[in-house]
């Protein structure tokens, strides 16, 4: 499944600029996403940039992207960590392993 690897605190999906092309070069179909707030996000008709609003953006990202039901893998660092778990979390209601084919590891 492809990989989308969440920077830390004010920093950038740039953080991952020599990771992700190694990650290619072994077939994962990795993103560097920017968060909410951070990097090059588009911040025109934001209201909100609190966690929530980050996981969100994140999960409608992924949705937009792969659909509704994709598997896919997460990881991040710092404040990208957390994004992450939260994103798996709230994707894997009542600590379900699978949501609509979403793959959850706990």
């Amino acid at each position: 499944p492809p990989l989308f690897l969440l920077h830390g605190f004010d920093s950038s999906g740039l953080e991952y600029r020599r990771l992700g092309p190694r990650l290619a070069e072994q077939g994962i179909d990795t993103y560097a996403v920017d968060t909410l707030g951070w990097g090059f996000t588009q911040l025109s008709d934001v209201t909100s940039f609190s966690a929530d609003a980050k996981v969100e953006a994140l999960k409608s990202f992924v949705q937009t992207l792969l659909g509704p039901s994709a598997k896919f893998a997460v990881a991040g660092a710092s404040l990208g960590g957390a994004a992450a778990i939260e994103l798996s979390s709230s994707s894997c209601p009542n600590g379900e392993k699978t949501n609509g084919g979403l793959q959850c590891v706990a």
